[in-house]
């Protein structure tokens, strides 16, 4: 989307994998002479020793990012490392977080709204910098004869764990929000196989479908479980576009 031939790298197969060219391999065992012959690397070590979700099944979890950092610091080529909002990032003091509501990510009839936060850290500062739009994109419900507006709903892809729709309460990690409108806010979720949307401190659940995962986020071909790990394509062309300028 940024116009950039995209290679990627994965220890596992990713056979919905949409990029240019696909290699199945450890990426930190990748040679130093070989993450040269890009102009830019894009990593993104795994996240699950930082996630919230973390304290649901309370386990050991590899730390990467120092040894990506590391690596790609000894490469020379710019790059960008992504994780979650509790990932020790920003050591070279170039550090930014983005949000779905920066791009206006939503489901297609604008009744819930992407809150995706995620931490960039970069080889080059990024100065000017997009600021979350969290409800101000009312959506507009006709009813009757007329039309009123109401706030939009959130939707957050996160985790993978199935979530009964009525009674279990254990994942919350989107507020309910400020009422807007004369409603209050929701959020949704993205968990297992099914999106949810939390209300009422998660005391009730409303379900969305895969299908508005996907819209939310820009993402046509992964199931839910990669939804749920997944960056908006919209996050990585913003950066994309500012590293191609600087190459």
């Amino acid at each position: 989307m940024a116009g950039s031939h995209v290679t990627g790298v994965d220890v596992n197969p990713q056979p919905r994998y949409c990029g240019d060219n696909f290699v199945q391999g450890n990426a930190m065992m990748i040679q130093k002479r070989s993450l040269q012959e890009y102009d830019f690397i894009w990593a993104s070590p795994p996240c699950q020793a930082f996630s919230r979700l973390r304290h649901l099944h309370p386990r050991e979890h590899p730390n990467l990012i120092p040894g990506t950092r590391v690596r790609l610091v000894d490469s020379g080529v710019h790059w960008c490392i992504e994780n979650v909002e509790e990932a020790p990032l920003g050591e070279s003091g170039n550090l930014i977080m983005l949000c779905g509501t920066m791009f206006g990510l939503q489901t297609k009839n604008g009744r819930a709204e992407l809150r995706r936060h995620r931490l960039f850290e970069t080889s080059f500062p990024i100065v000017l910098r997009p600021a979350c739009q969290h409800g101000y994109a009312p959506a507009l419900s006709v009813c009757g004869k007329g039309g009123h507006f109401v706030a939009p709903k959130v939707l957050s892809v996160c985790g993978h764990t199935p979530v009964d729709n009525t009674k279990r309460t254990s994942i919350a990690v989107v507020g309910t929000g400020l009422p807007m409108g004369g409603a209050s806010r929701r959020a949704i979720t993205v968990t297992g196989s099914t999106a949810q949307t939390n209300t009422l401190r998660n005391l009730s659940r409303e379900t969305f479908t895969v299908e508005q995962a996907r819209e939310a986020m820009g993402i046509e071909w992964m199931s839910m479980k990669c939804l749920s790990q997944a960056i908006p394509p919209a996050y990585s062309e913003f950066i994309g576009r500012l590293a191609i300028e600087l190459i």
